[in-house]
């Protein structure tokens, strides 16, 4: 059902973390800080691995970003990258023969992401910035300026950078519209070249996805992910992954169901509305009347 967006048999994997609740207390004592002007706030985080498919993003794991083994204050808060690499070995398991693009902000673009997706034969597209790796930033502008390996417009490419020794690819994209340029730069190790370029950008761009289609619609549509909705720490992580469900129901519902379509249920709100009230209308014998003769297959 979902071959149709993968690039090169593989599939877009968008790693990324958000903040979902604040305190002005540490809330099971594994909170990330922030202080500021001699206030420390608490934050609980969590990172996200979705796969993007078209509109569709659908969460594959989850790690909590926490301070579970903080003893004192000079130790290293936990980061978006030690949680994915705790993470990995977990997707590397659930889903060993599924080839995945890993594609992240700058943040992702260290020797160790690079390392991680190279030792689970994964691909990876993460964004470039100056301040994160100069030298290879540098070098990228220094070799396009001297000379760009592909031919479209606005596209640069520099090819073989190496990096702790790694190759990367390096490429960039300029987009002007309404009189405002944006650049997009970035870093693979895909074979990149004036046939594809224009859609490894593309891939590259997607990773907003998880901001928009994933983070943003739990926290501000119905499902309210960022409230409390208990303060043990067990029970608030469940009630996390029972949203990353059923956020994945809606969109293959919304997306995928020839019934909908037909009704023309036109926001997700009634979508939802609709889930909800076939649920809870659902009798006993409704449920022991459901056909239960069928096979479900998996393939990854």
């Amino acid at each position: 059902m979902f071959d149709k967006f993968k690039y090169n048999n593989c599939i877009q994997l968008i790693v990324d973390a958000t903040g979902l609740t604040s305190f002005d207390y540490n809330l099971n004592n594994n909170c990330l800080t922030k202080t500021r002007d001699g206030k420390t706030k608490y934050y609980k985080y969590v990172l996200e691995a979705k796969a993007a498919f078209g509109n569709i993003v659908i969460s594959i794991d989850s790690e909590w970003i926490e301070n579970t083994n903080l003893n004192n204050e000079t130790q290293k808060q936990d980061c978006e990258v030690n949680a994915f690499k705790r993470m990995a070995p977990r997707i590397k398991k659930n889903y060993p023969r599924l080839k995945f693009i890993v594609t992240g902000d700058a943040l992702y673009a260290t020797t160790s992401m690079i390392n991680i997706c190279k030792d689970n034969k994964w691909h990876y597209i993460f964004n470039l910035k100056k301040d994160r790796l100069k030298t290879v930033y540098e070098e990228f502008e220094d070799n396009i300026n001297y000379k760009n390996e592909v031919s479209k417009e606005n596209y640069f490419l520099s090819s073989n950078i190496l990096f702790n020794n790694n190759l990367l690819n390096a490429f960039k994209y300029i987009e002007t519209k309404n009189n405002k340029t944006t650049i997009f730069n970035y870093i693979t190790y895909l074979k990149v070249n004036d046939r594809n370029i224009e859609n490894i950008v593309t891939i590259g761009r997607k990773r907003w996805k998880i901001e928009n289609e994933g983070f943003n619609v739990q926290k501000n549509g119905i499902f309210n992910i960022s409230h409390l909705c208990s303060r043990f720490d067990n029970s608030l992580k469940i009630h996390y992954l029972f949203i990353q469900i059923a956020h994945t129901i809606r969109q293959l519902l919304k997306y995928g169901s020839i019934i909908l379509k037909e009704m023309k249920l036109s926001t997700k709100k009634e979508i939802s509305q609709l889930i909800i009230s076939t649920l809870i209308s659902l009798s006993n014998s409704d449920l022991n009347n459901l056909e239960i003769n069928f096979q479900l297959r998996f393939d990854d």
